[in-house]
């Protein structure tokens, strides 16, 4: 369990709006986990949700589902009434309606913190990014740690979590692997401990609990970024084929695009050469390991009669 507060110390079973906890970013990877964790607690939930997002099976545990744009709070108001926690893991994952990161990991924040503050809501917890400091220049980092910052000086109780990156990331890798070749970051020795969110979420919930202002949240292992490619590989039964790429020459090249491509284009790539470039390992928690993880994409896939041909593909490559 993370922190120090003894189980006496944490708050006394869920009493309706004093405990019920708001989720931002419900129908996101990590957003459904947390609904079903603070459920599984006996916490009243509430799911904020997109209109027109399906609804994932976890979110339907909740008490009420809102739907509706946290980009215009002004039709949100009575989401935050009556809520004691604000959770939010609500972050820009694609470019979307025209939305960069300063929309949405800044000011869809802010306007939630200051709904939060409005209408009296005690706590609030933001999953950041690890290592922020580090990933300076990048445009999500700054946005998210400026929110931050707003965070730490409102009047609530803030919880700011910091995990390393999640499986489904890693995903990114394994589809590399499937078309049969990974591209490395300089030697790729740089360190991840990617977490599962399954693993990541009881995390938060005991963050938020025990009233711990920062935590930094890995997976059980650390590895390096070529581990993690091999992994991939040894996943989909190929050959291993990895394409080391100088740190210098990544960075020209994102700097280059990011004169002449979007920001949709060259926000991804600049905050995939810092990441692929700096160890991003953070303290251990839970037991979910990257390799099987690997292994069960692919055996869903196979099961599902799709990745076939990508696979054979990359065996003739």
């Amino acid at each position: 369990m993370p922190g120090t507060a003894a189980e006496g110390d944490r708050d006394p079973t869920p009493d309706a709006a004093r405990d019920r906890v708001l989720v931002l970013g419900a129908t996101g990877t990590l957003g459904r986990q947390l609904v079903a964790e603070f459920v599984g607690r006996g916490f009243p939930v509430r799911a904020l949700a997109r209109p027109g997002t399906p609804l994932p099976e976890e979110c339907r545990a909740a008490d009420e589902i809102i739907r509706g744009e946290i980009t215009r709070p002004e039709s949100l108001a009575h989401a935050f009434q009556d809520v004691g926690t604000v959770v939010s893991a609500l972050g820009l994952t694609r470019q979307r309606d025209g939305l960069g990161p300063w929309d949405v990991d800044y000011w869809g924040n802010r306007y939630a913190l200051d709904l939060a503050v409005a209408r009296g809501v005690r706590r609030f917890a933001y999953v950041h990014v690890l290592k922020a400091d580090k990933l300076a220049g990048v445009p999500l980092v700054e946005a998210k740690s400026a929110f931050v910052r707003d965070l730490q000086a409102s009047p609530l109780t803030a919880t700011v979590v910091c995990p390393s990156g999640f499986f489904s990331d890693a995903e990114q890798i394994l589809a590399m692997a499937r078309r049969g070749r990974v591209p490395l970051v300089g030697s790729g020795r740089a360190k991840v401990s990617f977490v599962d969110v399954r693993d990541l979420a009881p995390v938060i919930a005991d963050a938020v609990a025990d009233g711990i202002p920062w935590i930094d949240v890995g997976g059980p292992e650390t590895l390096t970024t070529r581990q993690v490619a091999l992994m991939a590989f040894d996943a989909m039964g190929l050959r291993p084929r990895l394409l080391s790429l100088p740190v210098w020459l990544v960075r020209a090249v994102v700097a280059g695009v990011g004169w002449v491509a979007p920001p949709s284009v060259s926000g991804p790539l600049r905050f995939f050469a810092r990441v692929s470039s700096t160890d991003m390992d953070a303290p251990p928690h839970g037991h979910r390991r990257l390799g099987d993880h690997f292994k069960a994409v692919v055996a869903a896939e196979a099961e599902a009669g799709t990745g076939t041909e990508a696979k054979a593909t990359g065996a003739r490559a």
